[in-house]
């Protein structure tokens, strides 16, 4: 029995998801539990990334589904910009130091990391 995109099977319910690539095939990949809410994407690619994908997902690759390629790309740059706003940050903060703009700090490092680690 399906209702409101979710199946009821052996008294579980599977959360259906889709990512609808651009030849309009559809891929649906089964996830157990209804907590988390998944949103459809309906990407437009060229042939050739349409090929780098395919490439990269079936039978021989790390990934089952164009779907969970596409997502590990996402989560792979996400992480690249956030790894960039950090050295942004470090290097800002070096900067920082080199022009002299430093407040001396008065406290007790060990006992901050002694307090932190607990």
């Amino acid at each position: 029995m399906t209702t409101g995109g979710f199946a009821q099977s052996n008294g579980k319910i599977l959360r259906k998801k889709m990512l609808q690539l651009d030849s309009a095939e559809s891929v649906w990949e089964p996830f157990f539990g209804a907590v988390w809410m998944s949103s459809t994407l309906n990407l437009s690619l060229t042939d050739e990334l349409r090929s780098f994908v395919d490439l990269n997902c079936g039978d021989g690759t790390l990934y089952a589904t164009p779907s969970e390629f596409v997502r590990d790309v996402l989560r792979e740059k996400k992480e690249r910009m956030e790894v960039a706003q950090i050295r942004d940050a470090i290097l800002d903060g070096y900067q920082d130091a080199v022009s002299g703009r430093t407040v001396a700090w008065q406290g007790d490092l060990r006992h901050l990391l002694k307090k932190a680690g607990q």
